[in-house]
């Protein structure tokens, strides 16, 4: 079997950057063993002090290894859980709770998508309203060359996905039928009620969950991917498409809406109307301001 310190030099990623306040230091006092894995080896009682943005490989750490051992007293233990590799952070007392505080961030990133993705949709489609339905369903220079089609694929992959994550079987029943919603007006019904019931699925995030397999049924076979992935892919989804649109809108006499923002601070007035039409309010996205 390949050794931990193996496998990582042999694949490593860049993981995502943890912002440096946090203040996190990394000490050894020799090099120490993990269940056979070697953790570091760096120079005897030398502090070492990053922004945490590096290679895994240099952590010489994954999953299934234990915390570090013979700590200092005034230090405590604590993991957190990046993509696939479990990381050990020997830190300050009082430090667990900014760990804790940043991991639930990564969370709420993934809640203010599921908003945001609605709030396009919520734009898109009623700048769409204001067509006839020759215009809707013309064709068009795109992939799915209308915005008829383009609206619906977005839907019935939403259909496919969000089904999965919330644990359910549909699979190629979602796309059965290419185009379930010919008129706009009940396409945007539908669109609204699955963007509600993603943020749902949002909403009950846990760090933990994020790393979680969700199966996803692709007659004859199974998909088989981890939430966080399954999500970004998703939202990648939405935005790609959602641009599409925005490009064949922009060759009729309806103007495009503004969905280049993601929810900037400065421009809540902007969009105030636009949630209060969805029952939000700025604290439904974000929460009580601290």
């Amino acid at each position: 079997m390949i050794s931990a310190k193996k496998r990582l030099i042999a694949r490593p990623v860049r993981i995502r950057s943890v912002p440096s306040q946090l203040g996190f230091q990394f000490l050894d006092d020799a090099v120490k063993q993990t269940c056979g894995k070697r953790i570091g080896d760096f120079a005897l009682q030398k502090l070492v002090t990053r922004d945490l943005e590096f290679l895994l490989s240099q952590l010489v750490l994954c999953h299934r290894t234990g915390p570090p051992a013979n700590l200092p007293g005034n230090s405590q233990v604590v993991s957190l859980q990046f993509s696939d590799h479990l990381l050990w952070f020997l830190i300050g007392k009082g430090g667990a709770k900014q760990v804790e505080g940043f991991a639930m961030s990564i969370v709420q990133t993934y809640r203010a998508f599921a908003y945001n993705n609605a709030w396009a949709n919520h734009r898109l489609h009623r700048a769409c309203a204001e067509l006839g339905q020759g215009e809707f369903e013309v064709e068009r220079t795109s992939f799915f060359p209308s915005l008829q089609r383009t609206l619906n694929h977005i839907y019935v992959v939403d259909l496919l996905y969000v089904d999965a994550l919330e644990g359910g079987w549909l699979g190629p029943k979602a796309w059965e039928d290419p185009i379930p919603f010919p008129a706009l007006a009940g396409l945007s019904e539908a669109q609204a009620s699955i963007d509600r019931r993603f943020i749902g699925v949002c909403d009950a995030l846990t760090p933990a969950s994020l790393n979680e397999d969700v199966r996803i049924n692709r007659d004859p076979g199974v998909q088989i991917e981890r939430r966080d992935r399954l999500l970004m892919h998703l939202i990648q989804h939405h935005i790609h498409h959602r641009g599409q649109a925005h490009t064949m809108l922009s060759g009729t006499r309806v103007k495009p809406p503004q969905l280049d923002e993601f929810f900037s601070a400065a421009e809540a007035p902007l969009r105030a109307s636009e949630f209060a039409d969805l029952g939000w309010t700025e604290e439904t996205v974000w929460g009580p301001p601290n």
